[in-house]
């Protein structure tokens, strides 16, 4: 998994443009807007890729912070050249590892997001476990995936 996302990094964004219709910008603040974080928490963004879900909570206030997780170091790569180029690096902390072990202390975030990734765990249920203990107590879940259209366009995709 972690070298097929080096592979795509940086096609990775046009990529998610083409398959979602360019939706997936919406679905992104949607997913934010949905953890309803107060100005000045902490977000922990697993399966990071390259930081959009990151970005757009550090652009919503100066006070925000946030952390990415990404298996991929090619994904953090590009991710990390966005949050430098947007201003936000330093309220943005991108970090290589796996849903299932990461890499931080227990309840740090404040609320967390994982976009388009959770299809990729292969042991869900462990890294379900990892979520709930990086978050602190009630802290919410916003989790972003793909599902397969119907109809004609469930064909053509």
């Amino acid at each position: 998994m972690r070298t097929m996302f080096d592979h795509l990094a940086r096609r990775y964004d046009r990529l998610n443009t083409v398959l979602s219709a360019g939706v997936d910008r919406l679905w992104r603040r949607t997913a934010v807007d949905a953890l309803d974080l107060t100005p000045g928490s902490c977000l922990l963004d697993v399966a990071a890729g390259t930081a959009d879900i990151l970005i757009e909570w550090l652009r919503r206030d100066d006070r925000n912070r946030g952390i990415g997780v990404d298996l991929s170091r090619g994904m953090l790569g590009v991710g990390a050249a966005k949050l430098n180029r947007a201003g936000l690096a330093a309220r943005g902390r991108l970090l290589a590892g796996d849903a299932t072990a990461l890499p931080l202390v227990e309840a740090c975030a404040d609320g967390m997001t994982i976009a388009f990734g959770l299809r990729n765990v292969a042991a869900r249920t462990h890294a379900l476990r990892e979520f709930l203990r990086a978050l602190r107590p009630g802290a919410p879940l916003a989790v972003l995936e793909f599902s397969w259209p119907r109809g004609v366009l469930g064909r053509a995709y």
